[in-house]
């Protein structure tokens, strides 16, 4: 007391007191304001020990440079950043930054979260360092910058990472705190690769991480390799949100995945990319063991559009139904002119299953010129073709009715006597589905007809439909 009164009759002058620190003193009023230079930890706690006890509250103190400018600025995240830099010197020194830092940010008015955050940056292991941060950004908004940066700085992910097992139980602000750390920091394979082992964790990370290639790509592309299969149908998931294709070559040998959810995504992904080169592969799983399998490959095929009806004609000559069941499935949705061009002329193919599937997929998307390659097919030397092209005949005159018989009959009028026959033969398949209104069309063509021909097999024919369609 003696010496601090001492110290009030001489303001402005320097004094060393004993060996403890350097000080100037002078009045300000009915207190004292102290700045201090480069005090060392002895000398820090030998002021605590003499001013703290008489209420000496300095209202500017130069402990640090560093610390006390963060502190004039009142930015809890310079401070804490600051404050990291010392988690390396001697424990003394940290322990009384910490004794005197409720002094210091009770002075400058700073909230009670950033003295925690600060001790914790003191004192605390990395990973309860990184928990106490987290909690600090959960609860109060403010500190969420300043927690992100001394979790960057002071590379904590690898404590953090593990947080994402909670998946949705995670609090919505510290996914976000998450978020931002993934994208900025870099980790190393190992560290990705820890994390990649559980599937609740990747979904979280997924839903999290930017949606960029340089954020999401290193990710996707150690997941894909991961034994979890969970976890490989979770990159593909990602993949699909990419607005351009990448990673085509692993998401191809995808198709042979021993998990039947990853080749299915892989099918799907495959198929929204138009991937040429995938062709192949997804027409295999076309006869895939798992039906929702097969079903996602027809589902991408179809994306293609008629580029596929060759590589789809390759696999017709099988002996599996189930397949080429897939493979018509598959067609019978392209209903464009270029696709109607190809099954006419898989109908001039040799082997006889290509032929009987033109004509079984004519019967659904043929056009009026089809009654007349499907009345043709009539004399296919394959029964199965005669069988398919008697059903799909009925079925293009069902769908197109007047509008196709015109033509053909306006065809069949211009033929000589022995070409008539196969067309014939066709009329008499539609005698008992031919509309009212077409029934006497039809009549007048062939009355004509029997008029003009000399064949007796053609006017045999022709006597007999007559007979039947009244």
């Amino acid at each position: 007391r003696d010496l601090l009164n001492e110290l009030r009759k001489k303001p402005g002058r320097f004094l060393r007191f004993t060996t403890f620190f350097l000080y100037e003193a002078r009045e300000t009023g009915p207190r004292f304001r102290f700045r201090f230079t480069a005090l060392t930890p002895g000398e820090l706690l030998a002021y605590q020990r003499l001013v703290a006890p008489l209420h000496m509250v300095p209202l500017e103190s130069h402990l640090y440079g560093d610390i006390a400018t963060a502190l004039k600025q009142r930015d809890p995240a310079t401070l804490w950043e600051r404050l990291l830099s010392y988690r390396a010197g001697p424990e003394e020194q940290r322990e009384h930054l910490a004794r005197w830092l409720p002094f210091l940010l009770k002075q400058q008015d700073m909230p009670e979260w950033v003295l925690q955050g600060a001790r914790a940056i003191l004192q605390a292991p990395e990973e309860e360092l990184a928990h106490t941060l987290l909690q600090l950004a959960a609860q109060y908004p403010e500190a969420r910058d300043a927690a992100r940066r001394v979790l960057r700085l002071q590379r904590l992910i690898p404590y953090v990472l593990p947080l994402l097992h909670q998946g949705e139980a995670l609090p919505e602000a510290v996914r976000e705190l998450i978020a931002a750390l993934l994208a900025e920091a870099g980790l190393s394979k190992e560290q990705r690769l820890a994390l990649l082992r559980d599937a609740r964790a990747v979904r979280t990370l997924f839903q999290l991480l930017p949606q960029q290639k340089a954020h999401l790509l290193p990710w996707i592309q150690d997941a894909l390799t991961m034994p979890d299969a969970n976890v490989r149908a979770l990159a593909l998931d990602a993949l699909a949100q990419m607005e351009q294709p990448v990673l085509v070559e692993q998401v191809r040998a995808s198709l042979q995945d021993t998990d039947p959810d990853v080749r299915l995504r892989a099918a799907r992904l495959l198929g929204q990319w138009k991937d040429q080169e995938a062709l192949e592969g997804l027409v295999r799983l076309l006869r895939d063991r798992d039906y929702r399998v097969q079903q996602a490959a027809v589902q991408a095929l179809r994306r293609f559009g008629p580029t596929v009806l060759p590589v789809l004609a390759q696999h017709l000559d099988t002996s599996i139904p189930s397949f080429r069941e897939r493979i018509m499935e598959v067609v019978a949705t392209l209903d464009d002119e270029k696709t109607r061009q190809e099954l006419r002329r898989w109908l001039q193919d040799p082997r006889p299953r290509v032929r009987e599937a033109g004509t079984w997929l004519l019967g659904y998307l043929g056009q009026k010129e089809d009654l007349l390659n499907l009345a043709r097919a009539l004399n296919d030397e394959n029964p199965n073709v005669q069988k398919s092209a008697r059903e799909a005949l009925i079925r293009v005159y069902k769908r197109l009715g007047s509008h196709a018989l015109d033509e053909f009959l306006a065809h069949l009028l211009g033929l000589h006597a022995e070409a008539r026959l196969p067309y014939l033969r066709a009329l008499y398949l539609l005698r008992d589905h031919l509309r009212e209104a077409d029934i006497p069309l039809v009549r007048r063509a062939l009355e004509h007809i029997l008029d003009s021909t000399s064949s007796l097999e053609s006017r045999e024919h022709i006597r007999r439909l007559l007979r039947e369609l009244v």
